[in-house]
Formats: structure tokens, sequence, C-alpha cells
């Protein structure tokens, strides 16, 4: 039975689920939850301590109370905003950041459907166009490791293929930057691992065609041009034909929510509420 040290008043006590003591009440539904609080609490605590701050300190840099940073470090995170949190782990030099866990299944199934179903859609795609694939594969070059959603090879046109594959844009920097150090490593890890030489490279960005991600691309024209500046007609026609004149190339392929089927649509588009109806519980 998970059981949580809370300071009260007079001395500090231990609270089971389901035990109240004037205002603080246990139940078992919150013990994951308060736990994680609680280590959080004695994170933020123990840092300061360690350089010698005051809560008070902590509070004029942070600009909060010293009351949030008193509620933060006794993992009463419930009653501090997010950002104040995350003002108050910029001082200490802590990273805040936020995450999820659902309770009622897999959560990793329902975040990559979309992506599971681009890459089935892609793999197919380049399978019937003559591409030899690999999924997800994952090189380590001195030190340097990651993976590739999809690797190609064309051999009568000695061709590699580097797809990127996403369902939605988060971070396109960490996205950029990632991706071009894979098209720097992968052409020489193909070559010693697979014997693939290629003579030119195609850089391939897969993704769901929604007004979300076209509207990140708008934003960041000029950074995705650098990488991927052509668009789904040229790109769709150089995974189709070979041709022993190109060179390599880069740009965008739009997928479309219907040709993802429900795989792809559940996952990007919106639930609308049917007339008079209410949410469930």
């Amino acid at each position: 039975m998970a059981v949580v040290c809370v300071d009260l008043p007079d001395r500090d006590r231990r609270l089971t689920p389901g035990e109240s003591v004037g205002n603080w009440q246990r139940s078992a539904d919150a013990d994951d939850r308060s736990v994680h609080d609680l280590r959080f609490g004695r994170l933020v605590r123990e840092v300061r301590v360690h350089k010698g701050l005051r809560q008070q300190d902590v509070a004029d840099r942070a600009g909060v109370s010293r009351a949030q940073v008193s509620a933060t470090e006794r993992g009463l995170v419930e009653h501090v905003s997010l950002a104040a949190i995350r003002r108050i782990g910029q001082v200490l030099g802590i990273l805040v950041s936020l995450d999820g866990w659902w309770t009622e299944g897999r959560v990793d199934q329902l975040l990559d459907q979309a992506h599971a179903a681009l890459v089935e859609l892609s793999l197919r795609s380049m399978g019937r166009a003559g591409w030899v694939t690999r999924v997800e594969y994952t090189f380590n070059e001195y030190g340097e490791r990651g993976s590739v959603d999809i690797v190609g090879w064309r051999a009568v046109d000695r061709m590699l293929a580097i797809a990127e594959i996403k369902s939605r844009i988060d971070d396109v920097q960490d996205m950029n930057a990632t991706f071009s150090r894979k098209c720097r490593l992968i052409p020489r890890v193909v070559a010693r691992d697979e014997g693939w030489e290629p003579r030119a490279v195609l850089r391939l960005l897969v993704l769901v065609d929604t007004r979300q991600n076209r509207d990140v691309i708008r934003r960041h024209r000029a950074t995705f041009d650098a990488i991927w500046p052509l668009g789904t007609v040229d790109m769709r026609r150089r995974i189709v034909r070979d041709d022993p004149d190109a060179g390599d190339a880069g740009g965008i392929w739009f997928v479309a929510r219907e040709a993802l089927g429900s795989g792809g649509i559940r996952t990007v588009a919106r639930v609308r509420r049917p007339h008079g109806a209410r949410p469930a519980a």
C-alpha cells in the first residue's frame, strides 16, 4: 500500500489512502500521481538547498510568490500553475516537461496510428515502384545513434531514399537538424552495411495533409525549402520513375487523410459532438 509523508503544523505524519487530517486527504486513485508530485517537489528543494538559495530568492528570480515555491517543494503542484513551475525550474536549472499516462489503454498505439498508416502507405508505394526498403533503420556511426523511418534503395539508378514520416510537426528545428544528420550519415552506413553505393539521395518528408501541418510549413517556408523544396507531384514522380540522370533532391509528400483509412483519421481529425449529445464521462 502506498503512503505519503506530509508536513503538518505540529509534526510529520503519514496518511494512508482514505484517511484525512484537517484539509489533507488521500485516496487510492491519487497515489501514483502524488508520489510523482512529491518526488518532483523533493528534487526542487534539494537543488535549491544545493545552490544555497532561500525560497524567497527563487521566488524573486522566477517572478512568483514564495508560497508557490513552498507548495511546489511540498509536491502540491495542483496549486501552482505550470508556467510558474517552469519558471521555478528555470531558475534552478531543472527542465520541466509534461508527460501523460492513459489508464484505459496503450497510449503508444493510440499516438502511433497515423504514423503507422503513413509508413504502410509509403512502403506499398515504394514497393510497387521497385524499391528495396528497410523500416526503422537504426545506425550507430562513431557514437552518433539514431533511426530512420524508411530507407529505400533502387538499384537501377542507384538512388537512395531517406524518408521521415510525420503525422504532425511538433518541433521544426529539432526535426530538421535530426534529419540533416541522418542524411549526412546514412549514405556511408548503407554503403558499408548493405553494399549500397548511392549515386544520388532522395530526401523525403511524408506528412498527413492537414491545415496544421501546412500552416507550420508556411510559417517556416525558407527552412523547409532548404531541405525539402519539391512538392508532392514531383516527389511521387521521382518515387515511381527511375532516372539515371537525376541528382540529389528533396521534397514533401502530402498524403490525404482519406488515403490512410481509419488509422489515420482518428488521430488528426476533429471530433464533433452531435447536437444535444453529452460528452462521455
